[in-house]
């Protein structure tokens, strides 16, 4: 596992349009730019922000990933819905 690269993906799919893509793809050639083991790949097959989050991707990260690989995500959650949803967690 290496969350840092997770991390890495994600940071540079959210500034640069062609990553995103790529990562909505799940593109091999993409993915093969980033230390990613299988552990990695299957967590982005079938993201969600509390599944992503609980693999140590940073939150933020988490939400985002999952609008990436998941385009209706955002018609079920909003941003303002899941932060409060991950505070009642910290509870």
């Amino acid at each position: 596992m290496s969350v840092p690269e997770l991390n890495r993906l994600l940071e540079d799919a959210l500034v640069r349009e062609a990553a995103w893509d790529a990562v909505s793809r799940l593109d091999p050639q993409h993915l093969s730019q980033y230390d990613l083991d299988f552990s990695d790949i299957a967590v982005l097959e079938t993201p969600d922000p509390g599944k992503l989050a609980a693999f140590g991707v940073h939150p933020m990260l988490a939400m985002w990933g999952s609008f990436m690989r998941n385009p209706d995500f955002s018609a079920g959650m909003s941003a303002g819905e899941y932060f409060v949803d991950q505070g009642k967690d910290a509870s």
